[in-house]
């Protein structure tokens, strides 16, 4: 029996859970712990036309930001980095204009370390900026946010 067709396609399964799990993996900082609003109208994200912008605490002051990620891209909180980062947003624009960007922030960032990269994002001509946070249901209970958390 020829086994070539059977081996092809478990390799190809396994390329194909290997860059699924990569894609999903973007969203998965385990270090942000977003915040808690009182009062949200809470809407599903659109994964279509979607760009999410993770803002890493730095380890010894949760209130500063000490990189940003942008997909697999990093990079640094200052202003090269901030210029960097809106020149990769102008460029996603570019390419889908019904672009919305979620901007991932800890719930103890400060709001100076979140601001410049709000402006860079709205900046970059996108049609909606928005501030991820933990989503609860009506009534008070708990929903699962992103990362499969509280």
């Amino acid at each position: 029996m020829n086994l070539t067709p059977m081996i092809d396609m478990t390799f190809l399964l396994i390329v194909f859970f290997i860059l699924t799990s990569q894609i999903s993996n973007v969203e998965m900082a385990e270090e942000i712990e977003l915040p808690e609003p009182k009062h949200s109208v809470a809407a599903e994200p659109d994964e279509e036309h979607r760009v999410v912008i993770n803002l890493i605490p730095d380890l010894l002051d949760k209130r500063r930001v000490a990189s940003m990620r942008l997909g697999f891209r990093t990079f640094n909180a200052d202003a090269a980095g901030r210029a960097a980062l809106r020149a990769e947003l102008l460029a996603a624009v570019q390419r889908d204009a019904e672009v919305k960007i979620d901007i991932r922030a800890d719930r103890q960032a400060s709001y100076s370390e979140v601001y410049p990269i709000l402006n860079a994002a709205s900046a970059s001509g996108a049609r909606r900026v928005d501030l991820v946070v933990a989503a609860s249901l009506p009534g008070g209970g708990a929903r699962l946010n992103e990362e499969g958390g509280p």
